[in-house]
C-alpha cells in the first residue's frame, strides 16, 4: 500500500507537468561576419528575452553561423562579441517567419594589448545528487588511475583493492557511465592499466537515483575518461616513475584530431606497478617459547591500455559516438615465509619450516560501445542511446611448496590453474526532458546480459605423483539477465530546494550451474519495484564548496557475487 501511494503521487506529478500548455517555438540562426563579408567563427552570441525570461548563448561555427533551438517568439536583446571587433548590441524581434539574421561587426580601432586570463577550477563541487572531483592535482603524483582513487577525498581503498564510499559495502564502479560487471581484482587491473592523465573527472554518487541499477547500496563511483577534444589536431606524451626498490613506472600518449563534424582520438599507455613487503615478527608464548616469522612478498604487474574512438555530428543537435577500450597485462608475485618455533632464552628449535608461493596472472579486457545522442532543445533536453559489448579472459597459475626443515619430513608440493571467460552485452536508452527551468522529467530502459564461465584445477604432488585436490577444484557457469524501466521527475523549488522522485522496475533472471565437484544448479526469476524520493537544500558554503542537507528514501537489492 505504501509503494502504491508513492506511485500515485509520482503519476500525479508527471500528469500535471505534461498538461502544461505548450508555447510556439522556432529555430533561429544568426550569421556573423566582418565588413568585408568574411565569416567570423568563434564569435559569442547571446540572446536575452525582453517579453519572456528565456536566455540563450551560442558560438558561431566555421561558417560564422550561431544556431538556437526552441526559441519562443518575441523581443530579445542581442549581444555579439568577437576579439578585435566592436561589441554589437541590438534588440531584435523573432517570429516563426522571421528567424534568420545577419550582422557585420566593425573592427575595433583601439589596439589590443597583452591579455592574461586566470581562472581557478574547484577541486570538489556539488552537482545535484553527486560530488564532482577534478583529479588534475592528483595526477602529477600518481602513476595510474587506481593511485588517483586512493588519494581522492571521500574514498577509501583497502589493501585487498576494495573501493568504499560511504558504507561497509564496496561501491559500484562505473567507467564512462557503464557499470563494470566483473570482480574487484579485474577492476583493479583495469584501473592500474589506465594512465593518471586519462581521467577527466570522478563522480561520487552516494545515493543513486532510479536512473541507476538498484543493486548499488554502497554508492557509485563513476570514472569519466578523456575522449576527443575539439582543438583541431592535438597530441601529448607523458612518462614518469617512482623511486624505490619496486618503483612504479608509466608512459602514455594521446592524439586528437577534429574538424567541423568529425572528432577522433587514440590514446595508449603502459604501466609497471611493483610492491615489496618485508615483515618480521616475534611472538612470545607460555613456557618460555617464542615464534619468529619472516615473510617477504614481491609483486610486479605489467599492464597496458589502448583507447580509440570517433564522434560524428550529423548536425549541431545529433551525434554518433564509438568508444573502444583494450586492457591487457600480466603479473606475478613471489612469497617466502619462514616460521621458527623455539624454547628457552637461547631458543632451541622445536619446529621450523619454509613455505614458497608463486602466482602468475594474465588478463585481457575488451570494451566496445556505440552511442547516439539527440539534443531536443536548448534547455538541455536530450535522448541518449548506448549499445555495448564487453569481453574478459583471465588465466592464473599457482605453484606452492612447503618444506619441513625440523623435524625433517618430506616436502609438500602443489600447483593449480584457473581460467574464466566473461561476455557482457548492454542496451540502454534514456530520455531527459526539461519542461522549463523548474521541472525535469527522465525516463529510460536498460537491458544487460552477462555470461560467465570458470574452470579451476588444483593438484597435490606426493611421492612424485599428482593427485587432484578436490577441495579447490571446481567448474561452473553463470548467466544473468536484468531488464529495467525507470521514470523520475526533478523539481527546482523556491528556497534552493531540490525535489527528485521516481521509481524503478527491475526483472532479474539468474541461472547458475556448477559441474565440479557436484551439481548445485539454481534458477532465479523475480520482478521488484524500487521507489525513490530525494529532497535537498543548500545550507552554506565552505571554501567555495557548497554544503547541502539531504532527506532520502531509497530501496535497494543485493545480488550474489559470482
Amino acid at each position: 500500500m505504501k509503494n502504491l501511494f508513492i506511485f500515485l503521487i509520482q503519476t500525479t506529478f508527471i500528469f500535471f507537468t505534461f498538461s502544461a500548455s505548450a508555447e510556439s517555438l522556432t529555430k533561429v540562426s544568426i550569421t556573423v561576419s566582418d565588413q568585408t563579408q568574411n565569416s567570423l567563427p568563434g564569435a559569442t552570441v547571446q540572446l536575452q528575452g525582453v517579453t519572456n525570461a528565456r536566455s540563450f548563448a551560442a558560438i558561431t561555427n566555421f561558417d560564422g553561423v550561431a544556431t538556437f533551438e526552441g526559441v519562443i517568439a518575441g523581443s530579445y536583446r542581442m549581444e555579439i562579441r568577437f576579439i578585435g571587433m566592436t561589441t554589437l548590441e541590438q534588440q531584435i524581434e523573432i517570429a516563426p517567419d522571421r528567424n534568420q539574421f545577419a550582422f557585420a561587426l566593425t573592427e575595433n580601432a583601439q589596439a589590443l594589448g597583452e591579455v592574461t586570463i586566470t581562472a581557478r577550477r574547484p577541486i570538489i563541487r556539488q552537482e545535484g545528487d553527486r560530488v564532482i572531483i577534478d583529479p588534475e592535482p592528483l595526477t602529477g603524483i600518481s602513476t595510474n588511475t587506481l593511485e588517483v582513487l586512493e588519494m581522492t577525498p571521500g574514498l577509501f581503498v583497502d589493501p585487498e583493492g576494495g573501493i568504499f564510499l560511504n558504507s561497509a559495502t564496496p561501491a559500484a564502479i562505473y567507467i564512462n557511465g557503464r557499470l563494470q560487471r566483473m570482480s574487484q581484482q579485474d577492476i583493479n587491473n583495469i584501473l592500474r592499466s589506465l594512465p593518471p592523465g586519462s581521467v577527466q573527472r570522478i563522480e561520487l554518487i552516494r545515493t543513486p537515483s532510479t536512473r541507476f541499477d538498484a543493486a548499488t547500496s554502497g554508492g557509485i563511483i563513476n570514472i569519466v575518461l578523456r575522449q576527443g577534444i575539439r582543438l583541431g589536431r592535438f597530441g601529448s606524451v607523458s612518462a614518469g616513475f617512482n623511486q624505490g626498490e619496486s618503483g612504479n613506472r608509466f608512459a602514455s600518449f594521446s592524439l586528437n584530431n577534429s574538424n567541423e563534424r568529425l572528432t577522433s582520438f587514440i590514446n595508449a599507455g603502459v604501466n609497471f606497478n611493483g610492491v615489496t613487503e618485508d615483515l618480521n615478527s616475534t611472538r612470545f608464548m607460555p613456557l618460555d617459547a617464542q615464534l619468529s616469522q619472516n615473510s617477504i612478498n614481491r609483486q610486479g604487474n605489467y599492464s597496458g591500455n589502448l583507447g580509440l574512438g570517433i564522434t560524428y555530428e550529423f548536425n549541431p543537435n545529433a551525434r554518433f559516438t564509438y568508444d573502444g577500450r583494450f586492457n591487457a597485462g600480466f603479473g606475478s608475485s613471489d612469497a617466502t615465509n619462514i616460521n621458527f618455533l623455539g624454547i628457552g632464552s637461547n631458543p632451541v628449535s622445536i619446529s621450523e619450516n619454509l613455505n614458497l608461493l608463486n602466482n602468475e596472472r594474465d588478463f585481457l579486457m575488451l570494451q566496445q560501445d556505440l552511442g547516439f545522442n539527440l539534443k531536443l532543445d536548448t534547455l538541455g533536453s536530450e535522448w541518449d542511446t548506448k549499445l555495448g559489448y564487453g569481453f574478459g579472459n583471465n588465466f592464473s597459475e599457482q605453484n606452492f611448496t612447503n618444506n619441513f626443515i625440523f623435524p625433517v619430513q618430506p616436502s609438500f608440493f602443489g600447483n593449480g590453474e584457473n581460467r574464466f571467460l566473461r561476455n557482457s552485452f548492454l542496451f540502454q536508452t534514456d530520455l531527459t526532458y526539461h519542461l522549463n527551468d523548474i521541472i525535469v522529467l527522465e525516463t529510460g530502459l536498460k537491458s544487460t546480459l552477462v555470461d560467465f564461465s570458470s574452470n579451476t584445477e588444483f593438484f597435490n604432488t606426493i611421492n612424485n605423483n599428482s593427485i587432484p585436490d578436490l577441495r579447490r577444484t571446481n567448474a561452473f557457469t553463470y548467466n544473468e539477465r536484468i531488464n529495467a524501466l525507470y521514470a523520475q521527475a526533478t523539481f527546482n523549488l523556491p528556497a534552493e530546494l531540490v525535489l527528485k522522485t521516481g521509481f524503478r522496475l527491475e526483472n532479474t533472471r539468474m541461472e547458475g550451474n556448477q559441474t565440479i565437484p557436484n551439481d548445485t544448479s539454481f534458477v532465479l526469476n523475480r520482478t521488484d519495484f524500487f521507489p525513490y524520493a530525494f529532497l535537498s537544500r543548500r545550507l552554506f558554503a565552505v571554501g567555495g564548496f557548497e554544503l547541502r542537507g539531504f532527506l532520502i528514501y531509497r530501496r535497494t537489492i543485493g545480488r550474489p557475487d559470482y
